[in-house]
């Protein structure tokens, strides 16, 4: 039962018994479950359930803690089922059946050499309805798909999902097997990383822990840094909005737009960064594809600014502030550098983003600015068009 709460939840339990109990606990799960239990716990309690446990168990546990927590390493678990390739399937089934109890899964059969070195995988299935005196090398698959030790752990869980596979070996630098991923321990990453991205994307620093055991001070320290740049990009306005002010007070229906070109400024941000984080989490999008996106943020850009300057110019003729200023309000949010500039920064940011997973929520935060630039735009447009008008 602890294996299917939350690692964090189970370890609070498992502090609730003796140590004895809770060592005999451990003992009954899976290793890789029994690992991410383990690595919540202080280290002098941790140790001193290991060493109440079985020697072989406790050491598989800490082969385990010595991978990254979010590489393949971290989440693999060492039990797995391997059979030598000299064997003739008859046999491999008889040796299978004395091991069944004693695995987490047995949906594939690995074969390896002397020395544990993968030379090939067998499923279940095939090696059932073979004929009994087929050598095993001749069933197996030679190069099996796999992943390595220290990859990341959103790594191994697209290549079991793009490969449709039920478990995924994992190997160390010599090709030798030292553990198999499953089903399970990758949906359980899968939802960690949407958890995560959603938070980021929210404007927030992800939660480590569920939401209902977080203090107020961890909540504060997620959420205060987004909320001091946001501040930041405030302060900015206001000297744009004070360096204008003499523009401002010339012509007042210019203010009635600004909130226009603020939230249309962040929108268009939010939905290119949203757009193609989940592009880039599926497989969709790489860093090599930037200037395909580019140019597809360009196009879509230019499409988006036309139709927005058209009724913008409609919205200043209901509101009759006049032609002139009807006109400035479409340059401004119809020009180029509105809807397409922020289209491109958007790629640019999540590009860099794709190599650095900590800026997740810059995209956003700079497109919110991005949109307070347009204040500037619209009264330097303004300013020019004036100057214009008198001169003629």
């Amino acid at each position: 039962m602890l294996a299917e709460l939350d690692p964090a939840h189970a370890a609070e339990i498992l502090q609730t018994l003796n140590r004895f109990d809770a060592a005999d606990l451990l003992g009954a799960m899976s290793p890789d479950d029994a690992t991410d239990l383990i690595d919540e716990l202080s280290d002098g309690h941790a140790e001193a359930l290991l060493t109440l446990m079985a020697p072989a168990d406790a050491e598989e546990i800490r082969e385990l803690l010595a991978y990254p927590a979010e590489s393949a390493g971290g989440i693999m678990t060492p039990a797995f089922v391997a059979i030598a390739p000299g064997l003739r399937a008859e046999q491999a089934i008889a040796a299978l059946q004395q091991v069944s109890r004693e695995v987490e899964t047995m949906y594939y059969v690995y074969v390896l050499d002397e020395t544990e070195h993968l030379l090939g995988v067998l499923s279940l299935h095939r090696l059932v309805l073979t004929l009994p005196e087929t050598p095993v090398r001749d069933l197996m698959i030679v190069d099996p798909i796999v992943v390595h030790v220290g990859a990341d752990q959103e790594t191994a869980a697209r290549r079991l999902t793009d490969h449709n596979l039920l478990a995924l070996p994992v190997v160390d630098d010599e090709n030798r097997l030292l553990g198999i991923i499953t089903q399970d321990d990758i949906a359980d990453v899968l939802e960690a990383e949407a958890t995560e991205d959603i938070e980021r994307l929210g404007g927030s620093q992800p939660l480590d822990i569920p939401y209902r055991m977080a203090g107020v001070a961890l909540l504060f320290r997620r959420r205060v840094i987004w909320l001091l740049l946001l501040f930041a990009a405030e302060a900015y306005t206001g000297t744009v909005l004070r360096h204008f002010e003499g523009e401002i007070s010339r012509v007042v229906s210019l203010s009635f737009f600004i909130p226009l070109l603020i939230g249309t400024g962040g929108n268009i941000g939010s939905q290119v960064t949203t757009t193609l984080v989940r592009a880039m989490a599926v497989g969709e999008v790489r860093l090599r594809d930037v200037r395909w996106v580019l140019a597809k943020e360009v196009s879509v850009g230019l499409v988006l600014g036309a139709v927005m300057a058209v009724f913008a110019f409609g919205r200043a003729e209901f509101l009759n502030v006049g032609t002139d200023v009807g006109l400035v309000i479409a340059i401004t949010i119809g020009r180029h550098l509105h809807l397409v500039g922020d289209g491109c920064r958007g790629t640019a940011v999540v590009a860099a983003k794709s190599e650095n997973r900590s800026r997740r929520r810059i995209g956003t935060t700079y497109h919110d600015a991005g949109g307070r630039n347009r204040i500037g735009y619209l009264l330097h447009n303004r300013k020019v068009h004036a100057q214009s008008l008198k001169a003629h």
